[in-house]
């Protein structure tokens, strides 16, 4: 029993219908995967907006110059204040008697 024509045309016809059914699951598959990342890009976006706002009405994140954080009790900016004239008197080149013996004394032990 051969194959006659009509058979064909009405093989070739389903193949074609069934062929646009698979293209338009994926394109749609396609679709809704988009629109899942746009969303997710726009979650990420809004998060670092807040991230941004919340690091800007909070000092925190600022690191001073001894490696601690940048908001400070009272107390330590008292200390801080302190140190820095105690480091600055320290430092004056106006007195000759503490730089008079720097480079004459060399450590040689190990």
């Amino acid at each position: 029993m051969g194959v006659q024509p009509i058979d064909l045309q009405n093989m070739y016809s389903q193949l074609s219908n069934v062929a646009k059914a698979v293209a338009g699951q994926q394109q749609a598959a396609q679709l809704s995967e988009s629109m899942q990342q746009q969303n997710q890009i726009e979650q990420n976006m809004i998060n670092a907006q807040r991230i941004q706002q919340t690091n800007e009405k909070s000092d925190t994140g600022n690191v001073n110059e001894n490696g601690h954080h940048g908001t400070m009790s009272y107390g330590q900016q008292k200390k801080n204040n302190k140190g820095e004239q105690e480091k600055e008197q320290n430092h004056n080149p106006s007195s000759s008697k503490d730089s008079s013996y720097i480079g004459t004394i060399i450590d040689i032990t190990r």
